[in-house]
């Protein structure tokens, strides 16, 4: 559970737990407001919220993205008039005092030999635990052959995976739904390793969690991304634009894969795209469409596809 400390502490607790009765999750806001209310800590900030501390909040990392400073900016904005609707003196900052700047970067694709280099690297992340390589190989592996969400493996419980039945139920998602996930049957095998292995080293384990990290606990979020982004620095893995990519951009690589083998397959992709969606627990297909426009050699098949019905079209009636 998220505490905060600062002067508008118990402001803050009110607002996430007003958010989340109305039904939403707001894990990633709560966790911003966290970090927001250590600023206000660390700089003995007592008076009210203003547009300059919330920007420089924001934008005090200089390595951050655009759209990494606007989610933190917006997510200080909703709390400022959460703040003016309960306290008269408090005023809402500018709605627009700070924009993601451009169009997002299209998701890094990893290739067959990235995801082995990455999995790789697992075996030296932790030489004196191999429990904790272990543990982020089958994670990465898992979401690598599902498209799960990074919240979606770490809330998965030893109850949700049914071996007889090589079924995942997926609870609560990004839209507080259920789904089931069918796991490829190397997936299971890497499964029963990784739980034969977890049940030697945590004969008397309390926690429900299907994967724990080296005390036995559940991991969070940041943890998960840190350790991911130590395995692909190691790997050497980089965008062309530069940066890393990261734990989500399995999920994506899986997509395009999945539509790619569709393409390859001669099957129709717009009719399939459904599938897809409701695979990967999209709600609306226009998400998953998304794919077919975000690597290139989806596009190159494609072209070639239209390219291919279109010659078969009397010239005289082509678009």
């Amino acid at each position: 559970m998220i505490t905060f400390e600062s002067v508008h502490a118990d402001r803050m607790a009110d607002y996430v737990h007003l958010r989340q009765s109305l039904g939403f999750r707001f894990q990633s806001g709560a966790l911003f407001l966290r970090f927001f209310d250590r600023f206000l800590m660390e700089h003995d900030h007592q008076g009210p919220l203003t547009r300059e501390l919330a920007l420089a909040f924001a934008t005090r990392n200089p390595a951050s993205t655009p759209q990494y400073q606007a989610a933190l900016f917006h997510t200080v904005k909703g709390f400022s008039d959460y703040l003016a609707a309960v306290d008269p003196m408090a005023r809402p900052l500018e709605p627009v005092a700070l924009r993601p700047l451009g169009r997002p970067r299209p998701p890094h694709i990893y290739t067959h030999d990235e995801l082995q280099r990455l999995l790789g690297a697992t075996h030296q992340y932790a030489p004196q635990q191999p429990f904790r390589g272990l543990t982020l190989r089958t994670m990465i592996g898992l979401a690598a052959c599902t498209g799960l969400r990074i919240g979606e493996v770490i809330r998965l419980n030893d109850r949700d995976l049914e071996f007889a039945t090589g079924i995942l139920t997926i609870h609560h998602t990004k839209f507080n739904k259920h789904r089931l996930v069918p796991a490829h049957p190397t997936a299971l095998d890497a499964l029963r390793h990784y739980l034969g292995v977890r049940n030697l080293v945590f004969p008397d384990l309390h926690c429900e969690a299907l994967f724990v990290n080296h005390r036995g606990d559940r991991f969070r979020p940041l943890s998960l991304q840190g350790a991911f982004r130590r395995l692909v620095r190691r790997a050497n893995i980089r965008w062309l634009s530069g940066g890393y990519p990261t734990f989500h951009h399995l999920r994506h690589t899986f997509a395009v894969q999945r539509l790619v083998a569709w393409y390859r397959e001669g099957l129709d992709v717009q009719a399939m795209l459904p599938v897809l969606a409701t695979y990967l627990g999209h709600v609306g297909y226009s998400e998953t469409a998304y794919y077919l426009s975000a690597n290139p050699e989806l596009l190159e098949l494609a072209r070639g596809r239209a390219a291919a019905l279109l010659s078969h079209v009397p010239r005289e009636v082509r678009p």
